[in-house]
């Protein structure tokens, strides 16, 4: 592999592989490549066999880990090596199944030196099937949430939390919130460094001026006016084992996590109705809320 970079380029995307749909993640890749932005690839822990002919020019970086490390912990690996090159002021981070639109990373960046009161930004996220929004949210000092969609602003909404794949930071902002939580491995990885950048006084703005396509869950569907996102059992695991981690963080408003867990309880719930391995799922169920209450953090085991 190459494994170039171009030291002038102001801005870096950080992606992270893991078992990806191979044409998706080439053109995810080759669209950022040609929008004048170094690429690091952290490929982690996935059996996928990258050659430079799948490129469409060289500015980029993979890293590869033997292991599935999480998503925390793979966007940090990408972070240090991306705060190496000085030149480097805007951050972003993908999934590898996300669809940008037209002109991205140069939408994004205009609306950073037209808004200088915002050091984090996240495009509006559409659903790749059905086009719908998925809200970002905006928590009050209470801790009660409201959603906010950007399809239609005419201007950058203040925010507080946003969809993680597409997201984009300034280089002062990484540098003076950190990076993301190793021990959370995946779920509210975003979640927590998002609060922790509000409690460092960094606005968070959602713009409609860029847009990803992106797909949330294995399954999704609609029952009784509830839009169900379905995960395998070990991302319901994390999702509700780290619901209960963030609580030791005094930055996330308890209100807001109570709400959070008592949300995913009600929508874990519907889908054990449908499961057809009800006692299987139960179980993952009952380990999170365990792991959860005990602090035990890290990749899950499975016994």
């Amino acid at each position: 592999m190459k494994n170039k970079m171009n030291a002038d380029f102001d801005t870096c995307a950080i992606l992270i592989a893991f078992n990806p749909n191979i044409k998706t993640f080439i053109d995810l890749c080759n669209s950022i490549l040609l929008s004048n932005v170094n690429l690091i690839i952290v490929n982690n822990g996935s059996s996928i066999d990258l050659k430079d002919d799948q490129f469409v020019l060289d500015n980029y970086k993979i890293i590869n880990q033997k292991n599935n490390s999480g998503i925390a912990t793979a966007q940090n690996i990408g972070i240090n090596h991306a705060l190496k090159n000085k030149n480097h002021e805007f951050f972003f981070f993908f999934d590898h199944d996300s669809l940008l639109s037209e002109n991205f990373f140069e939408n994004i960046r205009k609306e950073y030196q037209s808004n200088l009161g915002f050091d984090v930004m996240c495009p509006t996220v559409l659903d790749r099937s059905s086009k719908a929004e998925y809200p970002s949210l905006l928590i009050n000092k209470l801790g009660v949430t409201k959603k906010i969609y950007g399809k239609n602003a005419r201007n950058i909404l203040k925010i507080s939390l946003g969809i993680s794949s597409g997201m984009s930071a300034r280089r002062n902002a990484i540098e003076l919130v950190g990076t993301f939580k190793d021990k959370l491995f995946i779920d509210h990885v975003d979640t927590e460094w998002f609060l922790r950048a509000r409690y460092n006084g960094f606005n968070i703005g959602l713009t409609n001026k860029a847009k990803i396509y992106h797909s949330i869950g294995e399954k999704n569907f609609s029952k009784a006016n509830l839009n169900i996102h379905q995960h395998n059992n070990q991302r319901t695991y994390y999702q509700l084992r780290n619901t209960l981690l963030l609580r030791k963080y005094s930055y996330v408003p308890k209100i807001f996590l109570i709400s959070q867990f008592l949300r995913l309880i009600l929508h874990k719930s519907f889908y054990i109705f449908f499961s057809e391995n009800k006692i299987e799922y139960l179980r993952y169920v009952y380990i999170a809320i365990y792991d959860g209450i005990l602090m035990n953090s890290g990749p899950y085991i499975k016994d």
